[in-house]
């Protein structure tokens, strides 16, 4: 049955972006959902995850449109993104700045969540393949979590909202990484060369962070390990290109690491993939989207502690 949904919704993509970028959109729709329960007597089960779910779903027909749009006009992303292509400079280092960086990043996430839903559900064998950002948007996100990881030491005290900018910064660098792998596998070369590139601008970063204070190395450790945790679960051709580089980068700060920190990293090292992951493509995309589901959660879970601590922070 055609409902003609998409066609309608055509003429709100605004609308739909501010939707999901606003980080209060989950937070209310908990509230609302908390309310009408109450009202009818009933326990809901699904208020904790229904918001992060719908951000999901319309960012999966977000990164549609904004494909067919590319597909016309290469550029046509700028219509709805102008601020892609302009990163912030490292004299833009107040709070405000730095929140709207965040919020771009947030953005960024729930449409690369949206892409690799989409890849992971029709296996990429769909009428359109789901490319809504071209790669050479690579170096652009590179400095915008670069922005983050530059002020994060100064910025993180602030609030809640700074304090979350780590976590969305490399939750970003996860997706993006195995976005380009999926545009990588649609036979454009290009997307590997730029996702490896990202890694080059991003290391240094990561690293400067980490020298910074042993506090900060081991909060940056905690998140870099779970990217490589994220990535091999996944089988990332990335991770299998610089993982004998990354493993030393958790050792910047220190030469003993914590006791539950190495337990998980040698898990890593001792990682073997399974045979079924690589040659069995539909139970590589079962995995992709099961990884998915649970980081729309994880981002939901943020965006929610983010949004009750912003009512009482003011820029």
């Amino acid at each position: 049955v055609t409902t003609n949904g998409a066609e309608c919704m055509k003429h709100y993509l605004n609308e739909t972006v501010a939707f999901i970028a606003d980080i209060h959109t989950i937070t209310k729709i908990k509230s609302t959902m908390k309310e009408k329960s109450e009202k009818q007597q009933l326990s809901n089960l699904t208020e904790d995850t229904l918001g992060g779910q719908l951000k999901a779903g319309l960012a999966q027909y977000l990164a549609l449109e904004f494909t067919k749009g590319g597909q016309r006009d290469a550029k046509a992303i700028v219509r709805f993104l102008p601020w892609l292509y302009n990163p912030p400079t490292s004299v833009q280092q107040g709070a405000k700045d730095f929140v709207d960086c965040i919020d771009r990043i947030r953005f960024l996430s729930w449409l690369m969540i949206g892409s690799l839903t989409h890849a992971a559900i029709t296996r990429n064998e769909g009428t359109i393949i789901c490319h809504p950002l071209p790669v050479d948007a690579s170096q652009s996100i590179a400095d915008y979590i670069l922005y983050i990881l530059t002020g994060f030491a100064d910025q993180s005290k602030t609030s809640v909202i700074h304090m979350s900018s780590l976590f969305h910064s490399f939750i970003l660098c996860q997706l993006w990484t195995m976005y380009c792998e999926q545009v990588n596998r649609g036979h454009d070369p290009e997307a590997l060369v730029a996702i490896m590139d990202f890694w080059a601008r991003i290391t240094p970063g990561i690293l400067h962070l980490l020298s910074h204070s042993k506090v900060l190395a081991e909060m940056v450790n905690l998140h870099f390990l779970s990217l490589i945790e994220a990535l091999q679960e996944i089988n990332s051709i990335v991770l299998a290109n610089l993982f004998a580089m990354w493993v030393p980068v958790l050792y910047t700060h220190q030469s003993q690491l914590p006791a539950h920190v190495q337990v998980r990293l040698q898990t890593c090292l001792n990682h073997q993939p399974s045979s079924e992951t690589q040659g069995d493509l539909r139970f590589m995309y079962a995995i992709l989207l099961k990884w998915l589901n649970r980081l729309q959660f994880k981002i939901g879970q943020i965006e929610t502690q983010s949004s009750h601590a912003a009512q009482f922070y003011s820029l």
